[in-house]
């Protein structure tokens, strides 16, 4: 029944997938906070010992908002890209002598989400222009674009989905939602986002995470335009930048000042909105779904049948 499921979500089913295995094995329903902590854990513990960022950057970026709040304390289908792209960029530089782990990495990307399969493709894009020898990665290019294909194939939306109601392709509305986008990935306000970006620029075309960012946002702000978005979507455009600086670093690590500099206001900026958000969240509940199980607990309503409607 999975699949079929997953046409009418529109999404790849990795995360279905492995919280069903973990139900079948006897995870209660509390235990899936606790996948999505691990996953926040494990993608910290890559930040920490294989960034090539200074250790203030490296110490202080697993606090920044999504990689803290949304792909940690929420669970959420989102909380395993970080782990599988800070994986793909530990790895980045030896993708051609372990390129079977490198496909792995990025298959399981691509079955997150579409934002995963855009992040797994633009990767490998990058990985493959950095090869000189193109030809002894094709059989895993191959590999990799039939998974895709089926998962693609598995998530395509059925013709009676109402989730998204009809794609738009105005070309205002792409530069209108990019511009939000960009803004909540970074400070919350475009221009400076737009700011941070650019001073960023000078380190990605000089160490070689140009291309990948740029492909990998241009394609992300397309989906949030022609499809679907919330702001917990905007933070992947986040990991892809993280990911372009990561990779560039490893090559230029005498010359990302600039680059360093507009990390830290990022960070800073976002490990407020954690504070805010951990800070709400410690004080008020985040769903009425305790609160109803509890008063489905009260004597008199065990065993009785709820909400038949007539």
């Amino acid at each position: 029944a999975l699949p079929i499921l997953l046409h009418y979500e529109g999404t790849t089913g990795l995360w279905q997938t492995l919280l069903h295995l973990l139900i079948r094995a006897g995870m209660p329903y509390a235990g899936m906070n606790v996948v999505a902590g691990v996953l926040g854990v494990a993608a910290s513990g890559l930040i920490l010992w294989r960034a090539p960022f200074p250790l203030v950057i490296r110490a202080a970026l697993p606090f920044t908002y999504y990689l803290c709040y949304q792909y940690a304390v929420i669970a959420r289908s989102y909380d395993l890209l970080p782990v599988l792209v800070f994986g793909c960029a530990a790895w980045f530089e030896q993708a051609a002598e372990r390129p079977m782990l490198f496909t792995w990495l990025l298959c399981l990307m691509s079955a997150v989400s579409v934002h995963g399969m855009i992040l797994a493709v633009s990767i490998g894009v990058a990985a493959i222009a950095q090869q000189r020898e193109r030809m002894y990665v094709l059989p895993y290019l191959g590999g990799f674009a039939a998974v895709a294909a089926l998962l693609a194939a598995a998530a395509w939306p059925v013709a009676d989905g109402t989730f998204v109601a009809r794609l738009n392709f105005s070309l205002e509305h792409f530069v209108e939602v990019s511009g939000r986008a960009f803004a909540a990935a970074f400070t919350g306000e475009t221009f400076s986002s737009l700011a941070i970006v650019a001073l960023s620029i000078p380190l990605l075309w000089r160490g070689g995470g140009l291309l990948f960012f740029a492909v990998a946002s241009g394609l992300l702000c397309g989906v949030y335009a022609i499809v679907y978005s919330q702001v917990w979507h905007f933070g992947v455009l986040f990991l892809a930048w993280i990911f372009a600086l990561w990779i560039s670093s490893r090559r230029l690590v005498r010359k990302r000042r600039l680059a360093v500099g507009a990390m830290a206001v990022a960070i800073g900026v976002q490990c407020y909105w954690t504070l805010c958000a951990v800070r709400y969240d410690w004080g008020e509940a985040y769903s009425g779904s305790l609160e109803a199980a509890r008063e489905l607990r009260e004597p008199g309503l065990a065993g009785r049948q709820i909400g038949r409607a007539h």
